[in-house]
C-alpha cells in the first residue's frame, strides 16, 4: 500500500512539475534563438564602433557571428531571403573588423544600421507567417526567452543611439522608444517573477542599468550597460539550462 501511495505521489509532483516548466526545451525556439543572437551581434558591432575598434570587441563580434550562424543553421524553416540579409549582414562585419579607426566614424553606425533593418525584416516577416503557438508560449522557457529578447533589442537601441550624436539611428532601427522597451523589459521580469523563476540576481543587475539606460539624452555609459547585460545574459542562459 505504502508503495503505491508513494508511486501516486510520485506521478502527480511528475506532472505538477511538467505543467509549471512546460514541455518544451530552449531549443525548440528556433526562429526565437535566431533573432536574439542578431541583436547581440548587432551590439557587438556597435560596441566595436563605439570604442573604436579592439582585440576585447572583435572577439565579441567573432563569437556572436559564430552564435548566430549556429542558430541559422538550426533554422527549420529555410528562406532565401533571410538567407541573404544574414549573408550581407556577415560581409559587412568581416568588412570592417580590420577598419582603422581614425577618430569616430559616426558613419559607420548608419551603414550598420541600414543593414540590420534589412535582416530584422526579414526575422518579422517570417514571424508573421511562423507565429509561435499558444502551447507553445505556456512555462518558462518562452518567458526566460521573450525576456532575453527583450533585453537585446534594447541593448542594440541603446549602442545604436550612443553612435549617434543626434539618437537617429537608434529611433529609426525600431518603432519603440527606449522607454517602452526598458517598460516592456520591466514587464517581463516581473511576469517571469510571478512565474516562479528565481530571478532575483538578474532583477538586481536589471535595477542597476534601468536609470542609467534611460537616462541615454544625458549620460551615456556603454561600457557599463554593456557589462551588466553579459552578466544577466550568463545568468537568464542558466535559468534556461535549469528549466530545459
Amino acid at each position: 500500500m505504502r508503495i503505491i501511495t508513494f508511486f501516486l505521489l510520485a506521478c502527480v509532483s511528475i506532472l505538477s512539475w511538467s505543467q509549471e516548466s512546460g514541455t518544451h526545451s530552449g531549443s525548440d525556439y528556433p526562429l526565437l534563438n535566431f533573432e536574439i543572437s542578431s541583436h547581440q551581434l548587432s551590439s557587438a558591432f556597435s560596441a566595436f564602433i563605439y570604442f573604436e575598434g579592439g582585440d576585447k570587441h572583435l572577439r565579441n563580434i567573432n563569437q556572436a557571428l559564430t552564435n548566430t550562424e549556429a542558430q541559422l543553421q538550426a533554422l527549420t524553416i529555410k528562406n532565401a531571403g533571410l538567407e541573404k540579409a544574414w549573408a550581407d549582414a556577415k560581409a559587412h562585419v568581416e568588412r570592417y573588423e580590420g577598419h582603422v579607426f581614425n577618430g569616430f566614424d559616426m558613419s559607420l553606425e548608419g551603414g550598420w544600421s541600414l543593414v540590420q533593418n534589412a535582416m530584422q525584416a526579414e526575422i518579422l516577416a517570417l514571424k508573421q507567417t511562423n507565429p509561435v503557438s499558444d502551447e507553445a508560449k505556456q512555462g518558462q522557457i518562452y518567458l526566460l526567452l521573450s525576456f532575453r529578447l527583450s533585453l537585446e533589442e534594447l541593448l542594440a537601441q541603446y549602442m545604436s543611439i550612443a553612435n549617434s550624436t543626434t539618437g537617429g539611428y537608434g529611433v529609426s532601427r525600431g518603432e519603440l522608444s527606449i522607454e517602452d522597451r526598458v517598460a516592456m523589459t520591466e514587464d517581463l521580469l516581473q511576469k517571469l517573477k510571478s512565474s516562479g523563476a528565481n530571478v532575483d540576481a538578474i532583477n538586481r543587475k536589471w535595477q542597476y542599468i534601468k536609470k542609467t539606460i534611460l537616462a541615454y539624452n544625458s549620460n551615456i555609459a556603454p561600457f557599463v550597460v554593456i557589462h551588466t547585460v553579459d552578466t544577466i545574459r550568463k545568468q537568464s542562459a542558466r535559468l534556461i539550462a535549469d528549466a530545459d
